[in-house]
């Protein structure tokens, strides 16, 4: 169970992941680099993590619909867990 300053944390996160992926988007437009959106939402935490890149690209080109930057980001930050924990 987390406690309350641990959740308010994962909350300030995940608004800064989204504040930056809203960035991006606008810097970018809508063709958006893969590697730059997973930095975006992690915050550059993952430079050079290939892997996570990859799961990230196979996610989003199985994706039958374009997706929002909440569904992005969201869908980024449960391949990270799912990775932490199965890996």
């Amino acid at each position: 169970m987390i406690d309350e300053e641990e959740a308010l944390e994962k909350l300030r996160s995940f608004r800064d992941s989204i504040r930056r992926l809203s960035e991006l988007s606008q810097e970018s437009g809508p063709r958006m680099d893969i590697n730059e959106i997973v930095n975006a939402v992690l915050g550059g935490e993952t430079e050079s993590d290939r892997e996570l890149v990859s799961l990230v690209r196979a996610a989003f080109q199985s994706s039958a619909k374009p997706m929002g930057l909440l569904e992005m980001a969201r869908g980024i930050l449960a391949i990270k867990k799912w990775r932490e924990v199965w890996v």
